[in-house]
Order: structure tokens, then sequence, then C-alpha cells
């Protein structure tokens, strides 16, 4: 978006954004005023250019990111257990506090990717001696599991 109807590059404003939940955005090199970010479009060589991302982690972002780790120790275990990759499967989960409200929030995720007809968490040491049982981390969370071929 152009203001003042000039050639993109020549040092107009092109946007200006402020953040909704009043605090202050920060751009490299260029602390912003009350909350606002001014976009200006400046002139570069061929090839050249300027990106700003926000690279602050939301609470959903992180569940959907732990969601998705927890699925692929998940496929990794079907594969060492010599599953196909159409068997139906139960998952039974032992997680950190911190990490089961994620899976709870993506159980749909986890079970589709997963082809999970049965997923369950349940309390950390309520798995029992299952000796197929795979143990892991997620950014330093404990998580165990056992993951079980469901009869044809």
């Amino acid at each position: 978006m152009r203001a003042g109807g000039g050639p993109p590059g020549d040092g107009r404003v092109v946007e200006q954004l402020e953040d909704p939940s009043g605090r202050q955005p920060a751009v490299v090199g260029h602390p912003a005023a009350h909350g606002r970010v001014r976009v200006v479009a400046e002139p570069f060589d061929a090839w050249r250019g300027v990106v700003v991302l926000d690279t602050r982690i939301h609470p959903e972002l992180q569940a959907e990111g732990w969601a998705r780790d927890f699925t692929r120790l998940v496929q990794s275990a079907r594969k060492q257990a010599g599953f196909n990759v159409t068997d139906r499967v139960e998952i039974v989960a032992s997680v950190a506090p911190e990490l089961e409200h994620a899976l709870r929030e993506f159980k749909t995720y986890v079970t589709g990717e997963t082809l999970a007809v049965r997923f369950d968490l349940v309390a950390k040491g309520a798995l029992g001696s299952h000796g197929n049982a795979v143990e892991e981390e997620i950014d330093g969370y404990h998580v165990a599991f056992v993951v079980t071929r469901m009869a044809a």
C-alpha cells in the first residue's frame, strides 16, 4: 500500500500498524512510538530488502508445536515397531503437566495424523511396566507413551 501515489521506494510511509494489545512493537534499530510501527518504503539495490518478523512464541503456537513434536515421536515409534502405514493404533501417554493442555487441545490433529482410534492421557506412572513404552522429552518435558496396533 503506497501513500501519496509515489513510486515504490520513494521513502513515503507505506503502512502504519498498531498493536491491538497495546504493547509496543519493536523494529530492529527503530524504536516504535506509542505502540505504532511505521513501515516505510526505501530504495534498495536489486535483490535486497528488509523483512520484519515477530519472533515471539505465543501460547497457541507453542501448543501446536508440542502436539506436532508428539506426533513425530509417535510416528517414529510406529515405524520402529514395524507397523504398516495404514494400521490403526491406540496411544496411551503420560506427559508432563505443561504438555497436557497442548495434547488435549490438538487431540484431533494427533489422532488424525497417527491413525489412532484411541488416545488417552494418564497420570504419571500409570503406564505400568510396558516393555514397549517410549520415553522421550519435548522441550525438556518428560513424555512416555505406548503405541499398540489395533486388531483388524
